[in-house]
């Protein structure tokens, strides 16, 4: 299977490795060059352009982190991987997009004899380093079991969700909006502890330990305690994007949320008041500053 892989960043760059570490060789390509180089060994070829590397590929991996940048790639005139991709084909892509895009690429393909999986994933940078992330995938079924070994060599669990790749998109931020929400009220319970006296930590041990017993309340919980909103594992701005994507969707199918329209609104806060280079639990940060007393100057 000759792979190509497009989107080298945070998450792009550990997946490819890993890859590689199962004796995948691959064509690769990212806008900023330097970081595709990194990964330049004799079973690494570094590309000059997406459709060079969708030109010699069986399946062409795409990881970027906005719908934008996935266009770009794909669309881009006479550079575009998506005229370059062979018949037969498989367009793999691993990225938070929009459930619309998703459907858009999918008939996108097919016209032109392509296939199209969607299979976005589930963790951060460290657990993209540790091969543990989780799949949510979906397309024709056939395809996606075909991958099943590039699945395998990146992630810890992959979940098939449907025949239509645009559904494993809506689950992934129907996800994210899951654990931004557990953040966004871990983050208020903090801060209301913490100002009336009780220990955070303790009350973290309480309600996760004794109660929920939750591994993902426990890894944000003790970020949020420690404070390591720098560097960003998933930026603020991501974090907007998502929640932005999520009503977004509601809207689309008629589904009251208004917990999204929150969670939306205290993303743009975050970005506003301390820019796009912390992570998204800095929501806690956030419910933590809002909490403190107000002073004239």
């Amino acid at each position: 299977m000759k792979i190509g892989f497009i989107g080298l960043g945070s998450m792009g760059l550990p997946m490819a490795q890993n890859l590689l570490n199962a004796g995948y060789p691959l064509r690769v390509y990212n806008r900023t060059r330097a970081k595709a180089e990194t990964l330049a060994t004799d079973q690494v070829t570094v590309a000059d352009s997406p459709a060079d590397v969708a030109a010699q590929v069986d399946v062409l991996i795409t990881m970027l982190s906005r719908d934008e940048a996935l266009e770009e790639v794909l669309f881009a005139e006479s550079q575009g991987a998506y005229d370059a991709l062979p018949q037969g084909a498989v367009h793999l892509s691993m990225s938070t997009i929009s459930p619309d895009l998703s459907r858009r690429l999918a008939e996108k393909h097919a016209a032109k004899g392509q296939q199209y999986v969607a299979a976005p994933v589930f963790g951060r940078p460290d657990v993209a380093e540790k091969a543990a992330l989780k799949l949510a995938v979906a397309g024709p079924k056939a395809v996606a079991e075909r991958l099943s070994p590039i699945f395998d060599a990146v992630g810890a669990a992959w979940d098939y969700v449907g025949e239509e790749a645009w559904q494993a998109n809506l689950v992934k931020i129907a996800g994210n909006f899951v654990i931004a929400s557990m953040m966004e009220t871990l983050g208020e319970a903090f801060a209301l502890v913490g100002k009336a006296g009780v220990d955070p930590k303790q009350f973290l041990e309480i309600v996760n330990g004794r109660v929920m017993q939750s591994p993902v309340y426990q890894t944000y919980g003790n970020q949020m305690l420690e404070e390591r909103f720098q560097p960003a594992g998933f930026a603020t701005d991501l974090g907007l994007k998502d929640m932005t994507l999520v009503q977004r969707a509601a809207q689309q199918w008629q589904v009251p949320m208004p917990f999204g329209s929150v969670l939306r609104d205290q993303m743009a806060t975050l970005v506003n008041r301390y820019g796009k280079g912390y992570d998204w639990s800095a929501l806690a940060k956030l419910a933590h500053d809002q909490a403190q007393p107000h002073h004239e100057s």
